[in-house]
This record gives C-alpha cells, sequence and structure tokens, in this order.
C-alpha cells in the first residue's frame, strides 16, 4: 500500500514502514510465553494426547531456530550493511534542549551503509538499541528467555518438596 501510495521501490517501501523490522517486537513478547507452553507440551505429554507432544516438540524446536535465523538474516550482515555515525539532529538542539535529546536518544545513529538497501530503517529496531559491536546482545536476550522457559517446565519429586 505505501508502495502504491508513495510511488516508491519495495525497498524505500519498507524502510519507511520499518518492515519487517516491527515484527521483532511482538516476537520477543511473544516468545516467552509460546516457548513456555511449547517445552511444557513437549516435556510432559502424558497429560494430553501423543499429537500435543508432537505439536509442542515443532513449536520447541521452531523456537529454538529462532535466534539462529535472526543471527543469519539480520545480526551477521550489520557489519557491512549498517553503520553508526554522529546525529545530525544535535546539530539542531542547542543547550538544555540539546543536552536533553542526547540523554534521551544518545549522540550516534545506526544508518544504512548503502541508501539503496535501507538496511537500518527496515531492520533498524532489532538492533538500534545497542552500541556498535553489541548488536549480538539481541541473542541474548533471546536464549535467556528460552533458557528461562525450559527451566519453568522443570518440575521437582515430591520428594525435593518442603513439607
Amino acid at each position: 500500500v505505501i508502495k502504491l501510495i508513495f510511488n516508491s521501490e519495495m525497498e524505500t517501501a519498507l524502510g519507511n514502514m520499518r518492515a519487517p523490522g516491527l515484527a521483532y517486537i511482538p516476537y520477543i513478547f511473544l516468545l516467552q510465553g509460546t516457548s513456555l507452553l511449547a517445552a511444557r507440551m513437549a516435556f510432559y505429554p502424558q497429560a494430553s494426547t501423543s499429537w500435543t507432544a508432537v505439536c509442542g516438540w515443532t513449536v520447541l524446536v521452531g523456537c529454538c531456530i529462532s535466534p539462529f535465523i535472526f543471527y543469519y538474516v539480520i545480526i551477521r550482515q550489520i557489519t557491512t550493511e549498517a553503520e553508526i555515525m554522529e546525529d545530525p539532529l544535535l546539530e539542531k538542539y542547542k543547550g538544555k534542549v540539546g543536552a536533553v535529546y542526547q540523554f534521551v536518544f544518545g549522540d550516534k545513529v545506526w544508518v544504512s551503509s548503502r541508501k539503496e538497501s535501507r538496511f537500518a530503517e527496515k531492520y533498524g529496531v532489532i538492533f538500534e538499541g545497542y552500541r556498535h559491536g553489541m548488536a549480538w546482545f539481541c541473542l541474548v536476550e533471546m536464549f535467556v528467555t528460552l533458557g528461562l522457559s525450559f527451566l519453568a517446565t522443570w518440575q521437582t519429586s515430591d520428594a525435593d518438596q518442603c513439607d
């Protein structure tokens, strides 16, 4: 729709609407619940049918593969497709307003190395919050979420419980 309205190239339209980068926000919120439920279905199938276990293992494998897909599609390309530069808006804001702007938004911004790729505009939501060289930390967040989901399904035996 944006492509038709503004009569632009597809890469430019995707960059303007920040797609598919905005999909990261619901993904990271839904990853914990999805992986928790999938782990529960996979590790404790006796509570339901065998199809439940198959569905649980399928979704669990998908959840575990997703950080590797993020690495392959986005994180590994950051060094060639995006770079950090001084924020040009800092020159516009001076004094106290500039200090507040710098405190809230920082003094550097991510930009696409090649303007035609629009990489930073599309996927910036995923790595803009991290300093240069630390964008891989979103993978750490995903792995911690998956690890916590696995630990949450762990059940102690009756002998381990306190009375």
